[in-house]
């Protein structure tokens, strides 16, 4: 799963989604438009790939297995939790 952001430079890149599904048919590649759909599509993720993941939604993840931040550093994703 991968959240859209506003940024143009830091989209992902339409064509993406579709060639990680070709190659990777075992596996359901879902790319979002922006973090109001998350709490649709968290439950069942194992991976995350993104800017960040905002507590509130870090819970309703309970399957996620793998995440990926696309920024530099991580203390966005790190909570007290």
């Amino acid at each position: 799963m991968a959240v859209r952001t506003e940024l143009e430079l830091y989209r992902l890149p339409a064509w993406l989604p579709q060639e990680l599904q070709s190659r990777f048919p075992q596996l359901r590649v879902v790319a979002l438009e922006g973090y109001a759909e998350m709490d649709r599509e968290l439950p069942e993720a194992e991976v995350f790939v993104g800017w960040s993941l905002p507590a509130p939604k870090l819970a309703l993840a309970g399957k996620l297995k793998w995440m990926h931040s696309l920024m530099t550093g991580v203390a966005q994703l790190c909570y007290p939790e």
